[in-house]
């Protein structure tokens, strides 16, 4: 389930976020059926602008971190077939 979830609320999130930003500022911000604000907000430096002094540094950590996450997801699909594999004999 997560699986689909997930791409889905991803996609979702970079659809809104493009609408967003192709938005002129005096639109901004837009009130939807009285209870959801739409703005416009840039984060300096990561989360909660922890690395603001250090900007160089927080595009390096997503990268890295990105990084991990694809080499986890494809050393755990590898090996999960090769214990298929195995498994099979």
């Amino acid at each position: 389930m997560f699986a689909v979830l997930i791409p889905i609320l991803a996609g979702l999130d970079i659809v809104l976020k493009y609408a967003v930003n192709s938005m002129d500022k005096k639109e901004l911000p837009r009130v939807f059926a009285k209870k959801i604000e739409i703005d416009k907000f840039h984060n300096d430096g990561f989360v909660f602008g922890k690395l603001k002094k250090k900007k160089k540094n927080s595009k390096s950590m997503f990268r890295y971190l990105s990084l991990q996450y694809w080499w986890g997801f494809l050393l755990f699909y590898f090996l999960k077939k090769e214990i298929k594999s195995e498994s099979s004999l």
